[in-house]
C-alpha cells in the first residue's frame, strides 16, 4: 500500500492505461463480463430443465447418474454458477467505474457519469420489463406446463403467475427495482441485482469524488469496508475490490516485480483457484468440505478478484479474450442479461414441453431447450443492444454532456459578470 501515500500526480506514480484500452473500453474485461452473462443463462437453463445439476445433497446426489455426480461435485459448475457470475459482474463494475477517473481525475467526467449512471440502467431495465410484460399478455410462457415435466424443479412453476399489467411493468423498471422487488413476482426475476448495482455505482462515485485523489486513500477503502461489512451489504464490498484493483493497476504497483512477479505458473495458479473458488456452492460435496466455514460470497469474492487479476496481468490471457467472438459476447452482456430469463421461460420451456409431449428423451428435451433457449437469447440480445441499448445509451450521453457544457458556460458567465 506505499503506493496510496504518494500523491497521485507524482512521476513516479504516474496512471497507465491497460494494454486492451482501446478507445476507452476494456476489451478483456468486456468479454469477462460477457463470460459472466452467459453463465447466468446457463444457470437459469440448468434451474429451468435440468436442476439435478444444482444438487447438494451426496444422499439425493447417489440417484443421479455418474455423470450428473461427476458434474455437480467439480470444478465443472463453475459454467453455470450464476452467483458466482453476479460476483464478476460487481467486481467489474467497480473496476470499470472507476478506471478512467484513476487515469485523468476529472471531476466534471466524474458528475456526469454518476447523472447518466440512472438512465444507462433504467431505460434497458424497463425495455427487458416491457418485453417481459409482452410474452405474458401473449400467454407466451410455458413454464407452468414445463414445471411437472422437468420433475424435481418445485420452483418453475412459481413465475408469472400474476395478471399482466403496463402500469406495474413500467413502475419495476423505472424504480421498484432500485429500491426492492419480489423476484418471484416480477417481470424479469434477474433484475434483483440492479439495487445492488445501481448503489455500487454510487459508492464508487462518492468514493472517488471524496478519496479518488487523496494521497492516503487505503484508510478510505478500509473505513468504507468496514462499514459496508457492518451494514451487512456484502455484495458492495465487490465494488470496492474491483476498484482497488484498478487503483493499484494504473498506478504501477501491479507491475512491480518484486511484489508481483508475473510468470506463468503464478498466473495460471491464478486463474485455476479463481475458477476453484468460483465453483464452490455447498461443503456438503467432498471437493469442498474445508470451505465451509465461511460463506459462498466470500469464496465467490475471491476467485472474481484472482480472475480479474489474472487477466489484467496476463497478454496471454488477454489475447484470448480480445478475440472476436469474446467481445461481441461481452459487447451484449447487459443486454443479454436482461432478455434470457423471460425467453428461456417462455420460447425454451416450449421447446421442453412440445419435445416430451411427441415421447423424446429427457436428455434431448433438455439439449434442444437450452440450446434453443441460449441461441434465441443472444438474437434478441444482439437486437436489444442495437435498437434499445446502444442508441439509448448514446442519446443519453449526448443530452447529459451538453446540459453540463451549458451549466458550465452559464457558470463562467456569472464568474465574469
Amino acid at each position: 500500500m506505499k503506493h496510496f501515500a504518494k500523491p497521485c500526480s507524482s512521476s513516479e506514480s504516474k496512471p497507465q492505461a491497460l494494454s486492451g484500452d482501446k478507445a476507452g473500453r476494456l476489451l478483456h474485461l468486456e468479454s469477462i463480463r460477457g463470460l459472466a452473462a452467459l453463465t447466468v443463462v446457463l444457470f437459469h437453463a440448468v434451474f429451468a430443465f435440468f436442476p439435478a445439476l444444482r444438487l447438494t445433497d451426496p444422499i439425493a446426489l447417489q440417484n443421479q447418474s455418474l455423470a450428473v455426480r461427476v458434474i455437480a461435485n467439480s470444478p465443472l459448475t463453475v459454467f453455470f454458477s450464476g452467483p458466482f457470475a453476479v460476483v464478476v459482474f460487481f467486481v467489474l463494475s467497480g473496476f470499470v467505474l472507476s478506471y478512467s477517473f484513476f487515469l485523468r481525475p476529472n471531476f466534471t467526467v466524474l458528475i456526469s457519469a454518476a447523472i447518466r449512471r440512472y438512465f444507462r440502467l433504467a431505460i434497458p431495465v424497463t425495455a427487458s420489463t416491457l418485453f417481459a410484460y409482452g410474452l405474458l399478455r401473449s400467454g407466451a410462457y410455458f413454464n407452468q406446463e414445463a414445471a411437472p415435466l422437468v420433475g424435481i424443479n418445485h420452483e418453475l412453476s412459481d413465475f408469472y403467475t400474476f395478471i399482466p399489467s403496463l402500469a406495474t411493468a413500467l413502475k419495476e423498471g423505472l424504480m421498484s427495482v432500485f429500491i426492492a422487488v419480489d423476484y418471484k413476482a416480477s417481470y424479469n426475476s434477474v433484475l434483483w441485482t440492479m439495487k445492488t448495482e445501481f448503489a455500487g455505482s454510487f459508492l464508487a462515485y462518492v468514493f472517488l469524488a471524496v478519496f479518488g485523489q487523496w494521497r492516503w486513500r487505503w484508510l478510505g477503502y478500509i473505513g468504507l469496508a468496514m462499514g459496508v461489512a457492518v451494514s451487512g451489504r456484502f455484495y458492495a464490498l465487490n465494488f470496492l475490490l474491483g476498484m482497488a484493483i484498478c487503483d493499484l493497476y494504473t498506478h504501477r504497483v501491479l507491475n512491480r516485480k518484486e511484489l508481483f512477479p508475473v510468470t506463468l505458473p503464478i498466473v495460471a495458479g491464478m486463474f485455476v483457484l479463481g475458477i476453484y473458488f468460483g465453483s464452490y456452492h455447498s461443503a456438503n460435496l467432498p471437493l469442498y468440505c474445508w470451505m465451509g466455514w465461511a460463506s459462498p460470497l466470500l469464496w465467490h469474492s475471491i476467485g472474481a478478484v484472482l480472475i480479474i487479476l489474472a487477466a489484467v496481468l496476463s497478454r496471454r490471457i488477454q489475447f484470448v479474450l480480445n478475440a472476436p467472438a469474446c467481445t461481441q459476447l461481452g459487447k451484449i452482456s447487459f443486454s443479454l442479461y436482461l432478455v434470457h430469463f423471460p425467453i428461456l421461460l417462455s420460447f425454451g420451456c416450449y421447446l421442453y414441453y412440445l419435445c416430451t409431449s411427441h415421447a423424446l428423451a429427457r436428455p434431448v428435451a433438455v439439449v434442444v431447450a437450452t440450446l434453443g433457449g441460449v441461441l434465441a437469447s443472444l438474437l434478441v440480445a444482439w437486437l436489444f443492444y442495437l435498437w434499445i441499448e446502444r442508441p439509448m445509451v448514446t442519446l443519453g450521453k449526448q443530452f447529459i454532456q451538453s446540459r453540463l457544457q451549458a451549466w458550465q458556460a452559464r457558470k463562467i458567465k456569472v464568474a465574469g459578470s
